[in-house]
């Protein structure tokens, strides 16, 4: 697809206003924005890129219509001077507006309490209201447009439009989903060539991962590697706790950065071993939350016990996690620890539910014991 035709479908909408806000008339249940958007998904997925913009600028001009009748039925609702009497916390208000059968408007303030809670607008409906304002914007949608763009290699405008996502994430439905924003971000800076914005991002990531930045908790893994015990891989998993499974790939992926840097070695390291411990982290949660009598002994016995399940080895290939097992035992090894690092390989060798990383595990151990051989 050419990038006029994707241009051409995002400025097709803005021709015109949204009849929906014109009339001051709801958006059909069938075209409500995240119908819209998706819409667009689907038709991403199935790489028809046209029919995606499409929907998805579909998607950003009715949640623009949305938000405006949202107001124009609260904005009526709440004029009388009764209701302002009440106040401007939501249960006396909508008190009111319930003995006044004011009932799409209740239905509007409780739709907006359901997503987000009286604390996130600080019991104000002043604040609701400023906000539904600003709900204007679609960051879904803006995400959506991006990823085509990156998709068809035109990473300028891609850039454009992750960024509109990010500045206002604070209207993102799912607040976590701001991580996949900024994945897709240093994923096409890192495409660019662009390390120094990648290795930004990254961090940016790993900004509310309170683990990354326990320095402490880093420097507890060192001293577990340093140990270089038979059993270390053991106790490694036995000893430390992290949850924070959303980050696991910028962990990976900022030790990969890290390795590629002689100076950054030890940092590398602490990188793939915090990513290790936070997968581990998650997937022992689910293994005890699916088996009320599992318990963990051994690192090995671990990685068996995720072979029993498709999607928690889809999960863990999909963040990275046998390869950031696989990249700390080697950086181990790189640190002069052998022992501890021969070990990870050999349960990794015989355990890891993937084939190609069960022999790469089963490639560094023999490899490992051929240069031990060969400094006796």
């Amino acid at each position: 697809m050419k990038k006029a035709a994707l241009i051409f479908c995002l400025f097709a909408f803005f021709a015109s206003n949204s009849v929906f806000a014109k009339n001051m008339t709801p958006v059909p249940v069938e075209e409500t924005s995240w119908k819209m958007l998706q819409n667009a998904n689907v038709e991403f997925s199935r790489g028809n890129y046209g029919q995606a913009v499409k929907f998805a600028n579909a998607a950003k001009q009715n949640r623009k219509a949305e938000s405006e009748y949202d107001l124009f039925v609260l904005d009526k609702a709440l004029s009388p001077r009764q209701v302002k009497k009440a106040g401007d916390e939501f249960d006396p208000v909508i008190e009111v507006l319930n003995e006044r059968g004011e009932k799409e408007a209740v239905s509007i303030l409780r739709r907006c309490l359901d997503l987000h809670g009286k604390e996130y607008f600080k019991d104000s409906v002043s604040n609701l209201l400023k906000w539904l304002k600003e709900r204007e914007s679609f960051p879904e949608a803006e995400y959506l447009i991006g990823k085509i763009y990156q998709a068809e290699g035109e990473y300028d405008f891609a850039r454009q439009y992750f960024e509109k996502a990010r500045e206002k994430s604070s209207l993102l439905d799912i607040p976590r989903s701001l991580i996949d924003i900024l994945y897709s971000m240093a994923e096409l800076e890192e495409n660019s060539g662009k390390t120094d914005r990648y290795e930004a991002l990254l961090l940016n990531v790993l900004k509310e991962d309170k683990n990354y930045m326990n320095r402490a908790m880093r420097k507890a893994f060192l001293r577990t590697v340093d140990a270089d015990k038979e059993d270390g891989p053991d106790k490694f998993f036995l000893f430390y706790r992290a949850e924070s499974y959303n980050t696991v790939r910028a962990l990976f992926h900022l030790g990969q950065l890290y390795e590629s840097r002689p100076q950054d070695q030890e940092k590398a390291l602490e990188c793939y071993g915090l990513a290790c411990v936070e997968a581990f982290t998650h997937v022992f949660t689910i293994l005890t939350e699916r088996e009320m009598t599992y318990s963990y002994t051994t690192f090995s016995g671990f990685l068996a016990e995720c072979g029993r399940y498709p999607d928690v080895i889809d999960w863990a290939r999909e963040n990275n996690v046998w390869s950031s097992m696989c990249s700390f035992a080697s950086m181990c090894e790189k640190r002069g620890k052998k022992v501890f690092a021969g070990n990870m390989y050999l349960q990794m060798a015989g355990n890891i539910p993937d084939d190609f990383y069960r022999n790469k595990a089963q490639t560094l151990l023999i490899r490992l014991n051929e240069k031990s051989v060969e400094n006796q």
